[in-house]
């Protein structure tokens, strides 16, 4: 196979100066995200406002959600009446937010819908928008996009900042969806040696925590939103220093036939690392083998989809994939509903949302540190059942509290956000072993874009519903969870299990597809978060 050829180059190179290069950049980068992901949370917030109603004496007064204000009018046989119209002028308080989108451009009654489409119209974008860039990825190359879409991020957000029409911040947020593809995780992962993938899958995710912790505590301080945008939108540009140092990924050089290219950037990473490489000659021959096995299977690929078959989604064509499939996607769905959505509700489970927020990334921590050795020990499913019924039970305890008890609201809401995270970072774990590896990319595929879904939803529920009536979407996080967790049970456990190769195997009428029994995958070549945060970037 070809990744195997070129994992034992990488294993040559091993793990030095020149790949912690690669690490560093993406762990930047992911520090970076958690403003842009969630930056309606402070932009966009809810604000508590009051109706000013025209200065006239006929004003009777106004209505209690301050969108109507009553006029008395007196009719030709005396009578009086009442008449409402519509508030358009508000005075908004300013005791938590100092100033906002919400407040700038009175995102209140008949506007309020648009704070939720500020904060979901990013991962819309996202997910129109992936596959294009994967595309172009593959044709121009990883550092060619990973400069486009970093320069094309972070002058979009820059943008923002200088914007006053909220139609254009719409506009510019939709773009900011549309390059928001983190090409550096692609890179840091391609570079990295396979022993180490899982361990490093895990470690440059991290910083997405403390980027949390960051964004709440930078909120803080900041009153201004046009000043916040600008503290998000300035560090993005510091990734620029990492482009002249950054090399093209040498898988992609090797299949595209660049092999001048290729072997200036393996001996440069041999150099940093501290390695020695073959003869100039001997890496053209190990290139051209690459190159022909790409082709065999690109050719075989080609010659195999003939059948009437082939035009139905290889997801869905037999009864255990596409089982795996829908439910796979069902869970994904929900539980992403409910990721995003305990994150976004700041407002309404704690009195002070940037220290909510802060403790939405302490929360984080434990999935990507203690999930490892728990389902090395117990397996995926009963954590993932365990943690998504505590989560649910938790959340769903939330609509019966009474508003005055703020410590037990805050304690379930970050118990609720703690066993989401744990059950979120197991999934993809076990989303990775449970397809087959015939189709397990566009498993993935289907599973990232579920959690996208899920994460445009999640704004309205939080930001529209919950004004109205505050006790749903605890609710709806609540029921969600708890069902995610018995989508679950008709799904195997795969731990000690092999990894099938094809879809007949695991339908029970064939062998892997090398002819033989299935042999059980090295864990270390799993990357458990390399999907995963595909959905934070968004």
């Amino acid at each position: 196979m070809v990744s195997n050829k070129f994992e034992d180059l990488l294993s040559t190179l091993g793990t030095g100066k020149w790949s912690f290069l690669y690490f560093i950049c993406d762990m930047y980068a992911e520090l970076l995200l958690p403003a842009h992901a969630m930056n309606g949370v402070f932009l966009a917030p809810e604000v508590k406002y009051t109706c000013v109603p025209p200065d006239q004496p006929s004003v009777a007064g106004v209505s209690e959600d301050s969108c109507m204000y009553y006029v008395n009018t007196t009719t030709a046989e005396g009578n009086t009446t009442s008449q409402s119209f519509a508030c358009t002028d508000w005075v908004f308080d300013n005791t938590t937010y100092e100033w906002t989108l919400t407040s700038e451009f009175e995102l209140v009654c008949g506007r309020a819908y648009l704070r939720a489409t500020y904060q979901g119209i990013q991962m819309i974008a996202t997910i129109l928008t992936c596959s294009f860039l994967g595309y172009f990825c593959d044709r121009y190359g990883r550092k060619t996009m990973l400069v486009v879409t970093q320069v094309a991020h972070s002058v979009l957000c820059l943008s923002v900042v200088l914007s006053y029409n909220f139609t254009v911040i719409l506009l510019l947020r939709f773009l900011q969806g549309c390059f928001v593809e983190n090409v550096a995780h692609s890179l840091a992962m391609e570079v990295c040696e396979l022993k180490w993938r899982s361990m490093v899958g895990i470690l440059i995710a991290l910083p997405w925590a403390f980027g949390m912790m960051a964004w709440g505590a930078v909120a803080s301080i900041l009153g201004n939103w046009r000043w916040l945008q600008l503290a998000a939108a300035l560090p993005l540009f510091l990734r620029m220093g990492f482009h002249f140092f950054v090399d093209e990924s040498p898988r992609w050089l090797i299949l595209k036939g660049r092999e001048d290219e290729a072997i200036a950037v393996l001996r440069k990473a041999a150099r940093w690392n501290g390695a020695h490489l073959p003869t100039d000659e001997r890496l053209r021959e190990i290139f051209r083998e690459i190159q022909l096995e790409q082709k065999v299977t690109m050719k075989k690929e080609k010659k195999e989809k003939k059948q009437l078959s082939d035009y139905i989604p290889t997801l869905l064509r037999t009864p255990k994939v596409r089982s795996i499939t829908i439910l796979l996607s069902s869970v994904l769905f929900t539980s992403s509903i409910v990721y995003a959505g305990l994150t976004l509700s700041g407002d309404n489970y704690s009195t002070d949302p940037f220290l909510y927020i802060v403790l939405c990334g302490v929360m984080e921590i434990p999935g990507y540190t203690v999930a490892a050795p728990l389902i090395n020990w117990l397996g995926k499913k009963k954590p993932m059942f365990f943690f998504l019924n505590f989560c649910g039970v938790a959340v769903l305890a939330l609509a019966f509290i009474p508003e005055d008890i703020n410590w037990l609201i805050m304690s379930l809401a970050m118990l609720g956000k703690l066993c989401n995270s744990m059950a979120f970072m197991i999934l993809f774990v076990y989303l990775n072993e449970l397809f087959p590896t015939e189709v397990r990319m566009q498993g993935i595929g289907v599973g990232v874009t579920m959690t996208c879904v899920g994460g445009a939803v999640a704004p309205y529920i939080t930001d529209y519903l919950g004004p109205i009536l505050p006790w749903v979407p605890s609710v709806i996080f609540g029921i969600s969870s708890i069902v995610a967790s018995f989508l679950l049970v008709p799904l195997p456990e795969t731990k000690g299990r092999p990894m099938l190769e094809t879809v007949e195997a695991l339908e029970g009428r064939g062998p892997t597809k090398d002819g033989h029994e299935p042999v059980k995958q090295d864990r270390d070549s799993t990357t458990p978060n390399d999907e995963q945060k595909q959905f934070v970037e968004a």
